[in-house]
C-alpha cells in the first residue's frame, strides 16, 4: 500500500464542489488517481468522486454542467491521521483502494493507495470472447484501403487490428473471432503467418456484405457466452473487466460502450433572448455521449439473426428492445478515437 503525502499531488486531486462535471472528468483523466477529493470554500473535505460516481451520473442523465457536489459521494471512507491499519481494514471491508486521510479540522493531508488489493474481483473469465467486424471497404480512408483492407492499415508500426488487440489481451481477452469479407485473402494471409495467433484467432466469412450486424449470424456454435463485439476502427481506453461485470449486474442482453466526445465549435456563438442580445461565447466545446463501437453481447441476441440477413446494430439494437430484451449503456469517459478515418489516425495514443 503507498502513502501519499506529496502536497503537489493532494492538490491536484483537490477539486471545489462548484466544478463541472465535464472538468471533474477531464482532472480525472489528467491525474490517473482514480479519485477526486470535493472541498468548499473553507478547503473541508465534502465528499469524493471515483470513476463510479462518474459513471452513476452520467447513466441518470446528469448534465456535464452538474457540479461536483451534485455527483460526489457524500460519505467517503476516510481516516484521520496516517492511520495505515485502520485504511487496510476499511479498504479491506468496503472493497476500495483509495483512502483520503484527513486532519482533525477535515482538511485532505494525505491519500493511501493499494492497487492490487481487490484486482482479483474483476477477473474476466478466460473464455470470453472479442469479436472483431473487420469486413468492411474502409471508404473513409481511400484510396489506401484500394490496395490493402483497412484492418491492415499501419499504425504506430502495427496493424490497426493488431493494435485493438492488444488492447483487449493487456486485459485478459485473447480470444479473438474476426470477421472478414473484403480482402479478407489479406487478412487471412497474416494472421496464418503469426505463430502467436494460430491457437487464438477464428475466422467467419461474409460472402457478402450483411451491414454491421449480420455476419454475427455466423457465430452460431462459436459463442455460449457473452462476448465483446468491436468495430475495426475503434480504440477505447476503457477497463473491459468492470464492463462485463455491469453487463452481467444488469442482466442486460446489448450492453453498449459508450465514449464521451468533446466537439469544439471554432465560432463564437450568439446568445439572446426575446431578440435582444446578451452576449458571445467564443469557440466553446460541446460534450455528447456518444456509442464507440463497442458492445457486449448474450450469446442468445446472435439467434434472433436470420441467415444472409443485412442487418445494422441500431437496427438489431431496436429488435431486441422491441422483443422485450433489454439494452444498457455502460458510460466511460476514458479515451477513445475513432482509428478509420485520416483525421482518427493522427489521435492514436501509445497502448
Amino acid at each position: 500500500m503507498r502513502e501519499i503525502r506529496d502536497p503537489d499531488i493532494l492538490a491536484n486531486i483537490q477539486v471545489p464542489d462548484y466544478m463541472s462535471m465535464i472538468d471533474v472528468i477531464r482532472r480525472m483523466n489528467e491525474t490517473s488517481m482514480q479519485i477526486l477529493v470535493v472541498i468548499d470554500s473553507e478547503k473541508s473535505v465534502i465528499g469524493v468522486i471515483t470513476d463510479g460516481d462518474v459513471r452513476r451520473a452520467l447513466i441518470n442523465g446528469l448534465d456535464f454542467s452538474a457540479r461536483a457536489r451534485e455527483i460526489c459521494n457524500t460519505s467517503p471512507k476516510t481516516v484521520v491521521g496516517f492511520q495505515t491499519e485502520e485504511a487496510l481494514k476499511l479498504m479491506e471491508g468496503y472493497q476500495i483502494i483509495r483512502i483520503p486521510v484527513i486532519d482533525n479540522q477535515n482538511h485532505l493531508i494525505g491519500l493511501y493507495k493499494y492497487e492490487q488489493l481487490f484486482a482479483h474481483y474483476q477477473h474476466l473469465p478466460s473464455s470470453v470472447k472479442v469479436v472483431i467486424m473487420a469486413g468492411g471497404k474502409g471508404t473513409r480512408l481511400r484510396p489506401i484501403t484500394d490496395i490493402i483492407p483497412k484492418a491492415l492499415i499501419p499504425v504506430r508500426g502495427k496493424p490497426m487490428i493488431e493494435m485493438i488487440m492488444e488492447a483487449f489481451c493487456v486485459q485478459g481477452l485473447s480470444k479473438f473471432i474476426l470477421s472478414v469479407n473484403y480482402k479478407k485473402e489479406f487478412i487471412k494471409a497474416y494472421f496464418n503467418s503469426r505463430d502467436e495467433y494460430v491457437d487464438s484467432v477464428v475466422f467467419i466469412e461474409e460472402e457478402d456484405y450483411l451491414g454491421t450486424a449480420g455476419s454475427l449470424h455466423l457465430l452460431s456454435g462459436l459463442v455460449d457466452e457473452a462476448f465483446f463485439l468491436t468495430n475495426c476502427d475503434i480504440l477505447v481506453r476503457a477497463d473491459y473487466s468492470k464492463a462485463f461485470h455491469y453487463h452481467k449486474s444488469e442482466a442486460n442482453d446489448i450492453t453498449v460502450i459508450g465514449g464521451l466526445k468533446r466537439i469544439p465549435v471554432p465560432y463564437g456563438i450568439v446568445k439572446m433572448e426575446d431578440g435582444q442580445f446578451l452576449g458571445i461565447e467564443e469557440k466553446p466545446e460541446l460534450h455528447y455521449m456518444v456509442n464507440t463501437g463497442v458492445y457486449i453481447i448474450e450469446p442468445g441476441v446472435v439467434q434472433r439473426i436470420s441467415k444472409n440477413e443485412f442487418l445494422d446494430m441500431p437496427n438489431l439494437i431496436r429488435r431486441v428492445i422491441d422483443s422485450e430484451g433489454k439494452v444498457g449503456i455502460y458510460p466511460t469517459h476514458e479515451d477513445w478515437v475513432d482509428i478509420g478515418s485520416w483525421a482518427g489516425l493522427k489521435e492514436v495514443p501509445e497502448i
